[in-house]
C-alpha cells in the first residue's frame, strides 16, 4: 500500500525469484499506465489477477475484511492522517490479518509548515492500538541516518539524470524533498513494524 516507484520496480525485476500470490492488491503512487506495465511484466494482467482503480491510503476502495495481509514501504509517512490510513489498513484486513511496514518517524518542530510531511509521527505504536492492532514487532533500522544521507546526497547529485530521465517537474520535486530533507533532518527514526489485526 502506497509503495514508492522503486520498491514496484524491484518486484517487476525480482519475479524469477519471487512467487506472486494469487490474488493481490497494489496500492501505489504510480501512474496507472506504469502499474498496467508493471502487471504486465509480472504476468498479472491476462489471467484477471490485477485490476486498478484509484484510491489513497484514507480509502483504498477495497473490501472490508478481504486482505490477509498489507505491506507498506516507506510511504505511511506522507499520508496526510494517519490515524484515518491505519483504520482503513484495518478495515480492509480480516481479523488476525497481518500489516507489516517501513516508515519514518516524524520530529514535528524542524517541518512545522511544510505541506509534504502532515501529520508528522513520532511514533506509530499509540496510533496502531488506538486503531485496531496488536504490536508485534517495532524495530529500528540499523545504520538509517547513514542511508537517509547517502540516498538523498545522491539524488541531489544526479539531478540532471534524473531530470532526463523523469522530466523536469518530477525531478525538481524529488530533489527538492532530498534537499530540504538533508538540511532539516526531520526523521527521528526509521522503523520495521509488524502489527496484527485484533
Amino acid at each position: 500500500m502506497g509503495s514508492k516507484p522503486d520498491t514496484a520496480t524491484d518486484l517487476a525485476r525480482s519475479r524469477h525469484r519471487t512467487r506472486v500470490p494469487e490474488e493481490f492488491a497494489h496500492i501505489s503512487f504510480l501512474p496507472l499506465a506504469s502499474l498496467r506495465s508493471l502487471t504486465d511484466e509480472l504476468g498479472l494482467t491476462a489471467d484477471g489477477r490485477a485490476e486498478f482503480a484509484p484510491g489513497s491510503f484514507e480509502d483504498a476502495r477495497v473490501s472490508s475484511r478481504s486482505a490477509d495481509a498489507v505491506m507498506s514501504v516507506d510511504a505511511l509517512q506522507y499520508a496526510p492522517d494517519k490515524t484515518k490510513a491505519l483504520a482503513e489498513i484495518a478495515r480492509i484486513l480480516r481479523p488476525g490479518g497481518r500489516f507489516a511496514f517501513v516508515a519514518f518517524e516524524l520530529d514535528a518542530d524542524p517541518i512545522a509548515g511544510f505541506p509534504v510531511w502532515q501529520d508528522p509521527v513520532g511514533d506509530y505504536r499509540p496510533l496502531l492500538e488506538q486503531t485496531g492492532f496488536d504490536v508485534l514487532r517495532y524495530e529500528e533500522i540499523p545504520n538509517w541516518q547513514a542511508q537517509v544521507a547517502a540516498g538523498f546526497g545522491a539524488i541531489v547529485d544526479q539531478r540532471e539524470d534524473l531530470e532526463a530521465e523523469l522530466g523536469e517537474a518530477a525531478a525538481g520535486a524529488i530533489v527538492l524533498e532530498a534537499s530540504i530533507t538533508l538540511q532539516l533532518q526531520p526523521y527521528r527514526g526509521h522503523v520495521l513494524v509488524l502489527a496484527t489485526r485484533s
